[in-house]
């Protein structure tokens, strides 16, 4: 017996995963904005740091901070990176996110 419970055979079978709903790929668009901007504020940080303790201690809040990001606009990190991985599978969902934050872009 595993812990997963697993009885398939051979690849890596990918779970099913409910399709996102109109409003978690609104959520989701705003929420990938926040992570896109939290990113670009610690990139420089992580690059300077002094050491490679002070680098994962920018890591950690910066991970910190994007995960607070997903969970404010109404998302888990889990639904976050189902989304996430959905759409590099699939370019018309990517297609629509992008739209999204294009949008939500312009409205700020």
């Amino acid at each position: 017996r595993t812990a997963a419970g697993g009885g398939g055979r051979g690849g890596r079978v990918e779970p099913q995963v409910k399709p996102a709903s109109a409003e978690e790929l609104q959520n989701f668009a705003r929420a990938a904005r926040e992570v896109f901007r939290i990113r670009q504020a610690y990139a420089p940080k992580v690059q300077a740091a002094s050491s490679e303790m002070n680098a994962r201690d920018f890591i950690v809040a910066a991970e910190r901070e994007m995960g607070n990001a997903i969970r404010h606009e109404g998302l888990t990190v889990e639904r976050y990176n189902e989304i996430l991985r959905a759409a590099q599978r699939d370019p018309a969902l990517a297609a629509r996110i992008q739209a999204l934050v294009d949008k939500a872009a312009a409205g700020k």
